[in-house]
């Protein structure tokens, strides 16, 4: 008879997918029956997950959820962070809008990328308060210290949530994680002050009016409806630097008060203390000898500059690390192969966290192998689950079974509507995410090994091109792209125990053997 392969591609995830059973029969027990899921249409679902508010009513399903948080952690926080920004705008899409969207898998995939990006932000800033403590830095001298932070917002498992309480999490998130690094950056900045000091009275009021500008900054970036406004809030740095000549205390005051205010919330003490330093002595200088202080301001920009680049890179590095940590630690569903120990992997993440120092190239190539692996695991379950359901929509109540073959190879074995109890198809789904289809007829006796018998095969192989021809069809509407090589003309006999799903069973003892059809050997 007939058999074919293909390897299946996720094209998008639908949102609504969860773990399935994994309480499989081995072998040698009978089959397990897969009860038929009642589902509208493939029109109807497409529809309704287009649909702004079958969208905003749908739940975020578990194996869909750690799918996407697998694609997450393989995208890398630059694509994460444009993500967030699209499930902010698309916060602020209403009604007939969001219809005319349409993209609602798009709005789903954007939102769990952005909680998996909130999350690791939400881990980072803890990482950064522990490394660095409370208040970014030392109190100070003398002084009993700040008052202790707001706890940072906990982290969310969006399963199970529809998307627009998913938005809300995401919205209310956002403002916390700023409020807490305006709060940050305020006491990073007032801890390098009291370093400093100040000798008189000129010089503290100087220094009053530099972080006059931080302090509004920093207001404007914690009230900040969206991150893209929130970054907007600090200066760019893109005014020159006037000539020696023409340099003076209110020009130097308005640039070393902008370096002041354009730095990142996330520079540490000892960098605000460099670059206040700079600015002023700068300003101090401005009046008396301009070419000095054209030189400290020149310094003070490039201080600023470089914590900026640091602070950016380090806090990319640590959400990164945060995001392959809580992958990694995911729970997976029982029945799932056990997972080789990642202790290495996950003390290097720690470590990152806790020093915020990436680690060495080849640990990182680790790392993301470790990931890479979990994911395709993660993948291949996502696929046999929605194969089952494409299946029992197909099937509308025809014999459906699944069984697990071998550890990481499930067998779905499905009567084709008019097939009877003597022809399935069987389709399997190994562990390198290939899925091979054959079809299977009941072993004969010599006698029953006729010519109609033989005709019936091959009948059988034609037809089950056909429907497996609509199996890729609804699969594709459902995000799962078939690439399917079908051969009809190659058969070979089974040796392997059948579990065939018909109604007519014989006991285990006087079963014969399944024949199937597959490429390699040719009946005699």
């Amino acid at each position: 008879m007939s058999s074919g392969y293909a390897v299946p591609e996720v094209t998008f995830v639908a949102p609504d997918v969860s773990f399935p059973s994994y309480s499989l029969p081995s072998l040698d027990l009978p089959s397990l029956d897969l009860p038929s899921v009642d589902l509208p249409s493939a029109d109807v679902v497409t529809d309704q997950l287009l649909d702004v508010l079958g969208t905003a009513v749908l739940g975020l399903g578990a194996l869909s959820g750690a799918l996407l948080a697998g694609r997450a952690a393989l995208a890398g926080t630059r694509l994460l962070a444009n993500a967030a920004v699209r499930a902010a705008d698309a916060q602020c899409l209403r009604g007939e809008e969001l219809r005319r969207a349409r993209r609602s898998r798009e709005l789903w995939r954007d939102a769990a990328f952005a909680v998996c990006r909130a999350n690791a932000r939400i881990d980072a800033l803890r990482a950064r308060i522990d490394r660095e403590g409370p208040a970014g830095g030392p109190g100070p001298a003398g002084g009993p210290g700040p008052a202790p932070l707001p706890e940072p917002p906990p982290a969310l498992d969006p399963v199970g949530l529809g998307l627009a309480q998913v938005h809300r999490w995401l919205a209310d998130t956002d403002r916390a994680v700023r409020l807490l690094e305006a709060e940050l950056a305020r006491r990073a900045m007032a801890a390098a002050a009291a370093v400093l000091g100040d000798r008189d009275e000129a010089a503290a009021r100087r220094a009053d009016r530099l972080r006059a500008r931080r302090e509004r900054v920093l207001a404007g970036y914690a009230e900040a409806d969206t991150e893209t406004a929130a970054a907007a809030a600090l200066p760019a740095y893109t005014t020159p630097l006037p000539d020696a000549g023409a340099f003076g205390e209110e020009p130097a005051t308005e640039l070393g008060a902008e370096l002041l205010a354009g730095l990142d919330p996330a520079v540490p003490v000892a960098e605000c203390v460099a670059v206040q330093q700079a600015v002023a002595h700068a300003v101090e200088l401005a009046g008396s000898r301009p070419a000095a202080a054209a030189r400290h301001l020149s310094e003070a920009r490039e201080l600023a500059f470089t914590a900026n680049w640091r602070a950016a890179d380090r806090r990319e590095t640590t959400e990164w690390a945060a995001q392959q940590l809580r992958f990694l630690r995911q729970p997976l569903p029982e029945g799932v192969d056990p997972w080789p120990e990642a202790g290495p992997e996950l003390a290097a993440l720690e470590r990152v966290l806790a020093t915020g120092e990436p680690p060495d190239p080849r640990r990182r190539a680790e790392i993301s192998a470790r990931v890479a692996a979990r994911h395709e695991a993660l993948q291949r379950l996502y696929v046999a689950e929605l194969l089952r359901r494409e299946l029992a929509t197909a099937a509308a109540g025809d014999a459906l079974t699944v069984r697990q073959a071998a550890p990481g190879v499930e067998h779905i074995e499905w009567v084709p509507p008019g097939w009877g109890t003597e022809h399935w198809l069987r389709l399997a789904l190994d562990r390198q995410g290939t899925l091979r289809v054959q079809t299977v007829h009941r072993a004969r006796a010599a006698h029953e090994d006729t010519r109609a018998a033989r005709e019936l095969d091959r009948r059988r192989c034609h037809e089950a091109g056909r429907h497996l021809a609509r199996l890729v069809e609804t699969a594709a509407e459902a995000g799962l792209s078939l690439d399917l090589v079908f051969d009809e003309s190659l058969i070979a006999a089974d040796t392997r125990r059948s579990h065939a799903p018909a109604t007519d069973r014989r006991p285990d003892d006087q079963e014969p053997q399944a024949r199937r059809h597959h490429p390699g050997e040719r009946r005699p």
